[in-house]
């Protein structure tokens, strides 16, 4: 059965794009080594870190999206980003089979006199 996956990888922000994609690229070929297909690696550039991570305040982040089969690709990856110099901070995790509609703060959404009714969340489509 295959099973989907999402890898996000903070890299050092102080080393250049090229560099980031060189490794990038060494990720993506391990992946398909390993039996992965459907990768897509989604730069996301620079960006700042909700709290300091080896004394780094922000990071360059990539996402890495992947199918398997092989349950052992995931201890394999975790094994390499873990070698990475480049690479201050990673996670991954499998992506469930259902999907979230919508994503954000149900408190913002529109107030019962703008549709001219009681707007209940039981009515809204989540």
């Amino acid at each position: 059965m295959t099973k989907k996956y999402e890898s996000v990888v903070i890299f050092n922000p102080q080393i250049d794009e090229s560099a980031v994609k060189a490794d990038v690229e060494k990720l993506v070929k391990l992946i398909e080594s390993k039996g992965g297909r459907n990768i897509n690696a989604d730069f996301w550039g620079k960006k700042e870190i909700a709290y300091p991570v080896k004394k780094f305040k922000y990071g360059n982040f990539v996402a890495l999206n992947f199918e398997s089969e092989n349950s052992d690709l995931n201890g394999e990856l975790t094994s390499m980003l873990r070698i990475y110099e480049s690479v201050i901070k990673f996670q991954t995790h499998r992506l469930g089979e259902r999907r979230r509609k919508y994503k954000g703060n149900l408190k913002f959404i529109s107030s019962s006199s703008e549709s001219g009714g009681d707007n209940d969340i039981d009515d809204l489509d989540l």
